[in-house]
């Protein structure tokens, strides 16, 4: 449980915490106001229940698929992490929380309205290195640093400014994971993801990017040994395979392999979660270039066709 002393909390934080385990959420934010509303303001479990209402109003944003309600659920749990803070400046949750609000919200406007990213960055850096004071070598936040900065980088990349900054910080924070925790998957695939767009960044401005798209692979495939499960990699390792095809394809070398691997790839990622759009996606694409390049050479490409079609 999240208080500290079974004595101290309310009956009705029990309940509600029990409701947000079993993913009740409203009933849980419910039960919890309405107690916190009449409780003396002294009560010792009304610091966790703020944690608990924190938490409720993230989660309940993480799985909102419409925009406005996502973000309004995340701007709850913005002013309720505030309110933690206030009261709590040396527990490290409170900052934790915030971070992972202005995280979400970083990732949905990326990924639906777009907008200039850094004040939001910004201020979730501020929130991680207030919980570093804390807890030095707490790798979560050092995750979540590299994240972040992994996504403003790539809205630098989509406004057509120069990532590099961005994405140099998040290969730092990646590093700083692999210092304390040498078999952290997920370090692993930031970075490969950062190499990938480093590549893209590279053959859009006329460079060699060989050399970042061998580290990207080189990456995911060290995520892929410490995790064989976690899509994301192999996903990543598909993408770059097929980014590394294209451009063997403009200067005039053999794409086959690497588009083999690519497909490969994202079979095997298929296998682990069959429903994935992104893999089905990403199969589709690479069956697809396969296609083009076979008719180009005058084989028969329908085989190959239909199954990328029939993954969509």
């Amino acid at each position: 449980l999240q208080a500290r002393k079974i004595q101290d909390i309310s009956q009705d934080y029990i309940v509600a915490l029990v409701d947000f385990y079993k993913k009740n959420y409203r009933n849980a934010l419910q039960i919890l106001q309405a107690a916190m509303e009449t409780s003396g303001g002294d009560a010792p479990w009304l610091y966790e229940a703020k944690i608990l209402e924190g938490n409720i109003y993230l989660t309940i944003g993480r799985e909102k698929a419409n925009y406005t309600e996502a973000m309004e659920s995340f701007s709850q749990a913005e002013k309720v992490y505030q309110q933690v803070i206030e009261k709590g400046q040396s527990d490290i949750r409170g900052y934790m929380g915030l971070g992972r609000v202005l995280e979400r919200k970083i990732l949905i406007m990326l990924n639906s309205k777009g907008g200039d990213l850094q004040p939001l960055v910004t201020e979730a850096i501020t929130q991680y290195e207030k919980a570093l004071q804390i807890d030095p070598e707490l790798v979560d936040v050092y995750v979540m640093k590299s994240w972040v900065y992994l996504w403003l980088g790539r809205s630098q990349v989509f406004a057509g400014k120069n990532p590099l900054e961005a994405f140099n910080q998040a290969i730092a924070a990646a590093q700083t994971v692999l210092k304390f925790q040498d078999d952290n998957f997920e370090a692993y695939t930031i970075v490969g993801i950062i190499n990938r767009h480093l590549a893209e960044y590279q053959m859009q401005h006329g460079e060699d990017p060989t050399g970042d798209f061998q580290l990207a692979a080189w990456n995911f495939i060290k995520a892929i040994e410490f995790n064989p499960t976690y899509v994301l990699a192999y996903s990543g390792l598909g993408i770059v395979n097929i980014r590394k095809a294209e451009y063997e394809m403009s200067h005039g070398q053999d794409p086959n392999e690497s588009l083999e691997k690519s497909i490969s790839t994202f079979k095997k990622a298929l296998a682990i979660n069959p429903q994935l759009l992104d893999l089905l996606n990403g199969l589709a694409g690479a069956l697809w270039l396969k296609g083009e390049i076979m008719m180009s050479q005058g084989q028969d490409p329908r085989p190959t066709l239909l199954e990328a079609a029939q993954s969509l």
